[in-house]
């Protein structure tokens, strides 16, 4: 009974040594590392079949609007950069020229001015002029009121700055000159026949004088002839 016991164990054990070998090609391993909350889109594809990982239809609209956001951030940005340094080159440059201007103007003023004329006081006097001018026609009217203040003032400049008044309208007919041409001109013009007319009026006026002067004259000889008078005697004597 024993040996048919051991007999059927070798049959059996053959048996399935038989079966495990007829099935070892078919052979199901245990993937240790697998687990069922990864995504599917992490599954690698079988050799011969290459597929891509499919990408949801929303995720790929949220990654095109976020890529047309950043072109059109990165377009703009790069334009407000673009104007901030055409703005900066902008102020640099007026700001030269504006320092250009204040420097050349001041040094323009500074040889107009004579050094031997003193500044402080006779600029108060002439200030006193201009104020003077306008305390004279506080009662005329508006065109008195604005030209009696500029003459007074200029008439103190005269005055008190005689060579830097010089210096300073020759400076402004030398500008005129270069810039105004036509008007220079024309002013010229004007100031010549100005100066032409009071030489010839005060001409006529010093030969009225004298043609008054020789009718008096006359006629006190003629008075002197008729009376038998010494005209010349009496007024010598009036005169002592």
């Amino acid at each position: 009974m024993l040996s048919s016991i051991v007999k059927s164990s070798i049959f059996i054990t053959s048996s399935s040594l038989l079966y495990v070998s007829s099935r070892g090609n078919n052979t199901v391993k245990c993937e240790s590392k697998r687990t069922f909350y990864n995504d599917d889109t992490d599954i690698i594809a079988a050799v011969g079949k290459p597929t891509e990982p499919q990408v949801p239809k929303l995720l790929q609209e949220e990654q095109s609007v976020e890529s047309f956001l950043e072109s059109k951030i990165k377009v703009a940005r790069e334009e407000l950069y673009k104007y901030l340094e055409l703005s900066k080159n902008v102020y640099i440059d007026k700001s030269e020229q504006y320092f250009d201007t204040e420097r050349e103007i001041f040094s323009t003023v500074s040889s107009l001015h004579d050094r031997r004329e003193e500044f402080f006081p006779n600029a108060l006097y002439v200030l006193t002029g201009g104020l003077f001018g306008s305390v004279l026609a506080r009662k005329r009217n508006i065109l008195f009121r604005f030209i009696s203040p500029v003459v007074c003032g200029l008439v103190s400049f005269k005055i008190f700055f005689p060579k830097t008044f010089g210096n300073v309208f020759g400076y402004l007919d030398a500008a005129e000159k270069k810039n105004l041409p036509d008007v220079y001109s024309t002013q010229t013009e004007l100031i010549n026949k100005a100066e032409e007319l009071v030489k010839q009026t005060s001409q006529t006026a010093e030969s009225s004088s004298k043609e008054v002067s020789s009718f008096f004259d006359r006629a006190r000889k003629t008075v002197g002839e008729y009376t038998g008078l010494n005209v010349d005697q009496v007024v010598s004597e009036k005169k002592k």
